[in-house]
Formats: structure tokens, sequence, C-alpha cells
């Protein structure tokens, strides 16, 4: 019989996020792996600083994207990951940085570009990504990394770089924008109905035409029939 040998094996994977425990008994053929996964990941929380230089790095880094430098978006999330480290005197890991990141552009997105005002039972946004001025509906919601965050949509043609109450942009009153709506619709509806009137009288004009034309030609037919039975 052959003796059953038990090994374990310990690897430090590249990412320092995890560390891999590999054990695997063998007996004849028959060969078992169990794996092992430890998340070894720091208790990492995010504050508005360390989300200012995480915004600030993925500005600076995106434009190398696809570079020799950084030829995919996991490189960069590393690259990212090991400055933020050094400016934070703490590890942080690429991980951590890419989710926060998504974090920030979801809520940004839901903050700036929905239709309808946030409120406490349909938003839900950190405590370091945004502060909602709550109670009066005609308040937009008031994000921050608002203007940092715009300037990285900027050129995109899926998202339009339009924001409300941010820092560099200036309030519109709300009656000011329905009076010109409502006139610009009203003038809508004028060219509307008078390209509709046009149309409709035009329509009537060669109706009533064709019309007399018909009783032309029908009185023509039966003046010649009354002239040959006559004769």
């Amino acid at each position: 019989m052959a003796e059953n040998i038990e090994y374990i094996i310990k690897v430090e994977d590249v990412r320092p996020d995890f560390k891999w425990e590999l054990k695997f008994n063998t007996f004849l053929e028959n060969i078992e792996y169990i794996i092992k996964v430890e998340d070894v990941r720091p208790d990492f929380k995010w504050d508005n600083a360390s989300t200012k230089v995480l915004i600030d790095l993925y500005k600076k880094y995106k434009k190398k994207l696809g570079t020799m430098e950084l030829k995919t978006v996991k490189d960069m999330w590393v690259v990212i990951a090991k400055e933020l480290e050094v400016a934070l005197k703490k590890p942080v890991p690429a991980s951590c940085c890419e989710n926060r990141y998504k974090v920030l552009d979801r809520n940004y997105k839901k903050t700036i570009y929905g239709k309808k005002v946030c409120c406490p039972s349909t938003s839900i946004i950190s405590d370091e990504m945004a502060e909602l001025f709550m109670g009066k509906k005609s308040v937009v919601p008031q994000l921050l990394f608002a203007d940092e965050m715009a300037e990285l949509f900027m050129g995109k043609k899926s998202v339009v770089p339009q924001l409300l109450l941010s820092t560099s942009t200036i309030h519109e009153p709300e009656v000011e924008r329905h009076m010109a709506t409502d006139e610009s619709i009203k003038e809508r509806e004028i060219t509307t109905v008078t390209n509709s009137t046009y149309k409709d009288v035009a329509e009537s004009a060669i109706n009533s035409e064709n019309i007399r034309i018909r009783n032309r030609k029908r009185k023509a037919k039966w003046k010649g029939i009354w002239q040959q039975m006559k004769v």
C-alpha cells in the first residue's frame, strides 16, 4: 500500500491582498486538492482627505491608461494604491481603491444626473461623499467632490457634464426657467396650429376643385346623351 503523504504549501500571491494555502493529499492515483484563501486586507477607512487624494491620482494616471506604463486597468489601480500608501503612510489595497472609485462614480451619476431630488428613503450616499440639503423640494442635493468628478466626465459623449448648485455654477431660478419653457411651448403650439391650418385650407381647396371638375364632366356626359336621344 502506498504511503499517504500530506503536503502543505503556503504561497504569497503577487497581490498582497490575499494569502493562499494549498493543501493536497495523494493516495495511489487519487489526488485531493484543498485551497484555502485568507483575506488579509487591512481595515482601511476612507475620509474626505484620502478620497480627494484618490481622485487626484485617478486623474493623473487615467491619461496614461493603455500605454506601455499602464497596459490594463488593474495595473493602474496597483500604481494608484502604491502611491496612495506612500501619501497616507498606511497600507491601501488596490481593490479597495477601485471599489471606492466605483462608489464615487455611481453616487455622482445618481445625484447629479438623477431626475428626482434625492431624499433619505431613496438615496444612500456615504457621509464622506455627499451632504444633502433636506426639507426643501426646490433644493438639489449638493455633492462633495462634484467639481473633481465633473472634470473626469468631461469629453464623454454618454454623460452630459452639467452640475447643479456646485461651486462653479450659477443657480437659475425655477420661475424664470418655467416662464421661458412655457413661452417656447406656446410658440411651438402656435407654429403647429398655423401649419395645420394651412394644410387643411390647401386640402379643402383641392377637394373643392376636384368636385367641380367631376360635376362638369357629369353634365357634359348627360348633355351628350340627351342630344343623341333627340336625334
